[in-house]
């Protein structure tokens, strides 16, 4: 990426590919809204942007950039408009913003690396876990120990069950989850 030439775009308007990912406070994908940004500075090494709609600031490496193309018809009042194409996936969860590496220019990059199939098969597997740690939980008096055997479950898939497990013993929440 020529970063000479993308400080004179400084205060342009760009649209990313691949769109941002947004994500809520339990990690769920939110619809995309491909929102304007403005490129706010460019030095050596980082490029700074700012969502127009959210205000959301995010520094790219002048690696994460592939490509920056000009909008010609859509420029009107003296502002203008581009594209960058991304080497990295952004992603924008309440307050946050980072990015994760993409192999695809442009192509999008599903959160933590999962493709629906994926997050489709983990949500099955997930399930008859559950059904595993429910089922133990009532011999045993405690979802935790059955949760631990299992090794590759995130901190969050700990508690999650550990919450389902209680939620689904007790009819209540759980007071004290080990795992939050």
């Amino acid at each position: 990426m020529n970063l000479q030439k993308l400080k004179t775009n400084v205060g342009w308007l760009v649209q990313l590919e691949p769109v941002t990912c947004r994500l809520d406070e339990n990690d769920r994908e939110l619809e995309a809204e491909n929102h304007d940004w403005t490129i706010t500075a460019v030095t050596e090494a980082i490029v700074e942007i700012s969502n127009v709609r959210t205000g959301h600031i995010a520094q790219l490496g002048k690696d994460h950039i592939h490509n920056f193309t000009t909008i010609p018809g859509r420029a009107s009042g003296g502002v203008e408009y581009g594209f960058l194409m991304l080497n990295v996936q952004i992603y924008v969860q309440g307050n946050r913003v980072w990015v994760r590496p993409n192999s695809r220019p442009g192509q999008r990059v599903p959160p933590y690396g999962e493709s629906p199939a994926e997050r489709f098969l983990r949500s099955r597997l997930l399930d008859g876990r559950f059904q595993m740690i429910l089922q133990d939980y009532k011999v045993s008096g405690d979802p935790q120990s059955m949760i631990e055997t299992f090794p590759d479950l995130t901190q969050k898939e700990r508690a999650e069950l550990y919450d389902r497990a209680v939620m689904s013993k007790k009819k209540r929440p759980s007071k004290n989850n080990p795992y939050k």
